[in-house]
C-alpha cells in the first residue's frame, strides 16, 4: 500500500474508533434515543447534500422504500441505540473492543450461510489476525493481560465494580 493509503486507513481508524469516545460522552448528556436520532438526522442531511450535489433523486416507487427501511432500522438504527444503550453501562473502549468482533463472526457465519463466501487461506488469516487483535484489545481493557499491573492474583478477590468490568456481557444485560 502507498502511504496515502496507510495516512486513509489511519484517519478512518481514527473516526470510527473514536465515535465510540463521542457516544460516551453523547449519551451521558442527552440519552441515547435522541443521540441516534442526531446521528441518523446528520447523516441523512448529508446524504442528502450528496444527492443535491449529484442531481441524483430517491427511489419515488413504494414497493423500493422497504427493503431500504428494513435495512435502515436493521443495519443502522437498530445497532446505533443498542450500542449507545449499552455505553451507559459499559466503558467506551470496552463497547469498541466488542464490536471490533462483530466482523470475525460475520466471516464465520457467512462461510456456512453463502455459498460464495467461503473461508480461503488469505481470509482464514485475516480472521485469525483480527480475532487476535480483539483478543489482545480486550484482555488489555479487561486487566487479564499479563505484565505489570495486569495480571491478578487469582486468590484475590475480585472487587464488585472490577468484576463488572470484566463481564462486558453481564454489565451489557444488567437492568
Amino acid at each position: 500500500m502507498r502511504p496515502r493509503h496507510w495516512a486513509a486507513l489511519l484517519a478512518l481508524g481514527a473516526l470510527w474508533g473514536s465515535s465510540y469516545l463521542w457516544i460516551k460522552i453523547g449519551v451521558q448528556e442527552i440519552g441515547p434515543f435522541t443521540l441516534v436520532a442526531f446521528r441518523l438526522l446528520v447523516g441523512a442531511a448529508a446524504l442528502g447534500l450528496v444527492l443535491l450535489v449529484r442531481r441524483q433523486a430517491l427511489p419515488r416507487r413504494w414497493e423500493n422504500w422497504a427493503p431500504l427501511a428494513v435495512m435502515g432500522i436493521t443495519n443502522t438504527a437498530l445497532p446505533f441505540v443498542l450500542i449507545s444503550w449499552g455505553e451507559q453501562t459499559v466503558d467506551s473502549a470496552v463497547a469498541a473492543v466488542l464490536t471490533g468482533g462483530v466482523p470475525l463472526f460475520v466471516l464465520i457465519l457467512s462461510h456456512f450461510l453463502i455459498r460464495d463466501e467461503r473461508i480461503t487461506l488469505p481470509r482464514l488469516a485475516g480472521l485469525l489476525l483480527g480475532f487476535g487483535g480483539v483478543v489482545l484489545l480486550a484482555a488489555r481493557e479487561t486487566g487479564a493481560a499479563a505484565g505489570p499491573g495486569g495480571a491478578r492474583d487469582l486468590r484475590q478477590r475480585p472487587r464488585p465494580a472490577r468484576s463488572g468490568r470484566r463481564s462486558a456481557s453481564w454489565r451489557w444485560w444488567r437492568p
